[in-house]
């Protein structure tokens, strides 16, 4: 309780990045250019880790217009972790770039489509390969292989959203594959793996406040690694109000899969209209 604490107590002087309403899915992007950076931390206390409170994922991202239904997108993953009686290890991950093309009308409805490629810049050191791990189980649903050494990720997207009439309520869903490839030494049973990526979300916004409710899944689909489907609740909140945008959240994994390492994940982000 008191790591959550002092975790929460960095929102008042750390930046961080967060979609229209959402944490993990994509949600409706701002139609104005912004820039996000986001926190996440790993709860594993059933492994009997006690990692520190400034251990875990650290995102700094961006959109930027192309055309006026286009949009490039890049993000730049960090990761660090730092355990009792060892040395803190950090590990830059895999730059993510991408294209990105919405529609919004007025705040009643709106989808996005998205392509991402996570390109394998990641070093595959010892160090980098077990920091590497903790990256992976704190991202492990939307950002798995932005910290995979010699793993070449790509993702498509397709997010809607609407507002029910007269309401304050917003309900929306995200669905799309994931294909990951290896390159260099890394290898795999039978090559490469699809996954599925899917979610469901919704929102009530309070004026200048946001409250999001988000279930999140994934599904290996060739199923030659394992037969993985793991599934995960995300309950937080955004301020709305203002040019920046903070925002806080506790995510519930529900699997034996992603269990059996990571209890939750505590994070913040704020998003910054430029």
């Amino acid at each position: 309780m008191k790591k959550l604490v002092c975790i929460t107590t960095l929102l008042i002087v750390t930046p961080c990045l967060a979609s229209s309403y959402t944490f993990i899915l994509d949600g409706i992007p701002s139609e104005s250019p912004s820039l996000v950076f986001s926190f996440k931390h790993p709860i594993m206390d059933h492994m009997f880790i006690d990692v520190s409170t400034l251990s875990g994922t650290y995102e700094l991202s961006g959109n930027f217009a192309l055309s006026e239904v286009l949009d490039a997108m890049v993000c730049l993953p960090y990761v660090t972790s730092s355990e009792e009686g060892e040395s803190t290890r950090r590990a830059l991950g895999n730059i993510t770039v991408g294209i990105r093309s919405s529609y919004q009308h007025w705040q009643e409805k709106g989808w996005t489509g998205s392509i991402t490629m996570s390109l394998p810049v990641m070093s595959d050191d010892e160090d980098a390969a077990y920091i590497g791990s903790i990256g992976r189980l704190t991202e492990y649903f939307r950002g798995f292989g932005k910290y995979s050494p010699e793993i070449l990720t790509i993702d498509a997207v397709y997010s809607s959203v609407n507002r029910l009439n007269m309401t304050n309520i917003i309900l929306g869903f995200e669905i799309g594959p994931a294909l990951w490839i290896p390159v260099g030494g890394v290898s795999m049973t039978g090559g490469s793996e699809v996954f599925l990526q899917y979610g469901l979300v919704g929102s009530l916004d309070l004026n200048s406040v946001s409250v999001s409710l988000e279930a999140v899944g994934l599904m290996n689909v060739t199923g030659s690694i394992a037969e993985v489907i793991d599934h995960a609740v995300v309950l937080g909140g955004h301020w709305l109000g203002s040019a920046i945008k903070p925002g806080v959240f506790y995510q519930v994994n529900i699997g034996t899969d992603i269990n059996d390492f990571i209890d939750g994940v505590f994070g913040i982000d704020v998003e910054i209209g430029l």
